[in-house]
C-alpha cells in the first residue's frame, strides 16, 4: 500500500535509502521509540511556560521527521516551533494535537512499509 504523499514521500525515501528499505525500517523503529518522549518534552515545556525549550524540542522533532520525507509531520512540528518562538503557548499546545496525529499517521505508514 502506498502512503499518502503528505504522510511520506515514498519516491524520495527510496532515492535516499535505495530500494532495500531495511535501513529505513530500523531508523523508523528507533524513531518510534523516541518520538513519544519528544512529544512529552514539548508538552512539559509548554506546561512550564518554557517556550524556548518547547521550540527547540519541536525543531529537533521536525528534523527527525525529515529523514522520512514526512511533509505533514515536519510541517506540524515546525508550526509548534513557530508558535512557541512567538510566545503563543496556548496555540502551541493546540498545535501539539495535530503534531501527535501526524506522527501517528507517519508511524502507521512506516510500519506498513516495513511489513511489505
Amino acid at each position: 500500500m502506498k502512503p499518502p504523499p503528505d504522510v511520506l514521500d515514498l519516491a524520495a525515501l527510496r532515492r535516499n535509502f535505495g530500494e532495500d528499505l531495511a535501513f529505513a525500517g530500523r531508523l523508523a523503529a528507533k524513531f518510534e521509540g523516541r518520538y513519544p518522549g519528544q512529544l512529552a518534552a514539548i508538552a512539559g515545556a509548554l506546561a512550564r511556560g518554557d517556550a524556548a525549550a518547547a521550540a527547540e524540542s519541536a525543531h529537533r522533532l521536525a528534523g527527525e521527521t525529515s529523514v522520512f520525507y514526512a511533509l505533514a509531520a515536519r510541517q506540524a512540528a515546525l508550526h509548534v516551533e513557530d508558535l512557541a518562538r512567538a510566545g503563543d503557548l496556548p496555540g502551541a499546545v493546540e498545535a501539539c494535537a495535530t503534531l501527535r496525529e501526524e506522527l501517528e499517521r507517519l508511524m502507521h505508514s512506516l510500519r506498513e512499509l516495513s511489513a511489505s
